[in-house]
C-alpha cells in the first residue's frame, strides 16, 4: 500500500517555509523517494495543496465540536474563507490529485495547515485516503507564541482591530489552541500511532523544522544545503500592526467581501517588513495601547 504523510500545520509554525521548500526542490524530493503534487496547490497560495481542504469544507455552517462537545460557530467571513469559497471549484482538486498520483512510483507528501482548522472534520479526509497507508504530522508550538503570532495574523488578513487581550478574550483563540484536542481528534480517526507531532521548542537550535520534517519522514537531509534555502516569513513589527489596525477599524468593519480582498492584499505589497511604510512608521510614537 503506498504510503501518504499529510503535514497539517498547525497556522504560525513555520507551515508556510516548509511548503515553499519543497515546491523548490520538487525534483530533489522526488528523488529521495516522494512526491510533491502540483494539483490541488492555489496560485494565491501555491505552496500548499490547500484546494484539498477546502474542497471538503462545508462553508455554510459549522462542521465540528470543540472538546467541551459544543459546535465552534464560524462566519465565513476571513480573509482566506473568501478566498477559499471563490476559489475551490475554479483551482485543481481532488480528481487532479488522483490523476496526478496514480501510476506514480514515489510516496506522497500533501501539506496544508487548514487541515487543523477547528471546523475541518479528520473523518473527510480519511474517505478520501482510505486506500492508502496515511501518517499525520502536526507541529505545534508554545501555545502563547502561537496565540500572539495569530493575533498578529488576524489584524494581517483584516479581520479584527482589537488589541491581543481582546483577541483573546473575545475571539475564538481559545478553542484553536486547544492543541490536545486536535491531536486526538487525529488520533480516533487515524489511529494513535499515525499521528506523529513535531513541537518547533523541542528542535535544537541547530536545526530547523525542515531538517527535523525531512527526517521524520526518512530523508537524510543536506543540513548546509537546506539552510541556505531557507527563507524566513519575519512577522510584522508592533508598530506596523497597530496601523493595521487602524486601518481595519476605518475601512473593514462593514464592508464587501471584494473590497476586503482588495484592501489585505493592498497590506501585502505596501506594509510589509522593511519596506518604506514600515521604515516611516517605526519612527513614529505607538498609536494605540
Amino acid at each position: 500500500m503506498k504510503k501518504i504523510i499529510v503535514h497539517i500545520g498547525m497556522h504560525k509554525t513555520g507551515s508556510t517555509s516548509l511548503q515553499q521548500f519543497l515546491v523548490r526542490n520538487r525534483a530533489w524530493v522526488k528523488e529521495k523517494g516522494w512526491i510533491y503534487p502540483v494539483a490541488g496547490c492555489p496560485p494565491i497560495a501555491p505552496g500548499g495543496q490547500h484546494n484539498l481542504v477546502w474542497q471538503l469544507i462545508d462553508y455554510t455552517k459549522a462542521s465540528n465540536s470543540n472538546a467541551s462537545g459544543k459546535f465552534v460557530s464560524q462566519d465565513f467571513n476571513g480573509y482566506w474563507e473568501i478566498i477559499a469559497k471563490e476559489q475551490r471549484n475554479k483551482t485543481s482538486g481532488w480528481d487532479d490529485f488522483f490523476m496526478e498520483v496514480s501510476g506514480c512510483d514515489e510516496n506522497i507528501l500533501i501539506s496544508s495547515e487548514n487541515f487543523s482548522l477547528p471546523y475541518f472534520q479528520p473523518s473527510l479526509l480519511y474517505k478520501k485516503l482510505r486506500e492508502y497507508d496515511v501518517k499525520i504530522i502536526l507541529c505545534i508550538r508554545q501555545k502563547q507564541d502561537w496565540q500572539r503570532s495569530m493575533y498578529f495574523q488576524e489584524v494581517k488578513n483584516g479581520n479584527y482591530h482589537g488589541a491581543f487581550n481582546s483577541f483573546v478574550k473575545d475571539n475564538k483563540i481559545i478553542e484553536w489552541s486547544d492543541f490536545d484536542f486536535l491531536i486526538n481528534k487525529y488520533k480516533k480517526v487515524f489511529g494513535e500511532n499515525n499521528v506523529d507531532i513535531l513541537s518547533l521548542d523541542d528542535i535544537d537550535q541547530s536545526s530547523n523544522l525542515i531538517i527535523e520534517f525531512l527526517e521524520r519522514i526518512g530523508i537524510v537531509a543536506d543540513r548546509k544545503m537546506i539552510q541556505n534555502d531557507i527563507r524566513v516569513n519575519i512577522s510584522p513589527s508592533e508598530k506596523m500592526i497597530n496601523l493595521m489596525r487602524i486601518l481595519n477599524f476605518s475601512l473593514l468593519r462593514s464592508t464587501s467581501s471584494r473590497r476586503k480582498i482588495r484592501v489585505v492584499n493592498l497590506y501585502r505589497r505596501y506594509l510589509r517588513n522593511g519596506g518604506l511604510i514600515d521604515r516611516l512608521v517605526q519612527r513614529v510614537p505607538n498609536l494605540l495601547p
